[in-house]
């Protein structure tokens, strides 16, 4: 059969009857032979979900509804793309890309090193790295935050 030729069926519901099948029939055939199916707003039927994927810069993030509201999922999506993912956080991202060996020699555990990452985006530090002393800033940020960990300020990470 057609079916077990191809590796992947997405289709809409209202073409399934035009392929002379029944939404079960058409899920029936591609569990026997491992094809993977999604018919759109029918996860039911599917034996698979293709979340709404927002790609920005070095991000990709899904967001599934499980099948039961794609456009649900499109909008998150899009709200991820357009209002979270900004040109400032990926180049704070590319920042700490570039300067991640200096944290991870000063800050050996998993957790301080989030937390110290973490305090630096809720600081508002990504709307400085177009300063020409933003890799200082960074440094005295890093300082103050190993110091006050080495002072027995208590770890709230």
């Amino acid at each position: 059969t057609w079916i077990a030729k191809r590796s992947l069926i997405v289709v809409a519901p209202d073409i399934v009857p035009k392929l002379g099948l029944e939404l079960n029939e058409l899920s029936q055939l591609c569990e026997e032979v491992k094809t993977l199916l999604c018919i759109l707003d029918r996860p039911n039927y599917s034996n698979f979900i293709s979340p709404a994927i927002a790609e920005k810069g070095p991000f990709q993030i899904a967001v599934s509804s499980s099948g039961i509201s794609p456009s649900v999922s499109v909008y998150l999506r899009n709200r991820i793309e357009n209002e979270l993912l900004s040109d400032e956080l990926l180049a704070l991202a590319e920042f700490f890309s570039r300067h991640r060996h200096i944290v991870s020699e000063r800050l050996k555990d998993l957790k301080r090193r989030r937390a110290f990452y973490f305090e630096l985006i809720e600081s508002g530090f990504a709307a400085r790295l177009d300063s020409e002393n933003a890799l200082q800033e960074f440094q005295s940020r890093l300082d103050e935050f190993c110091a006050a960990r080495d002072s027995g300020m208590p770890d709230n990470s």
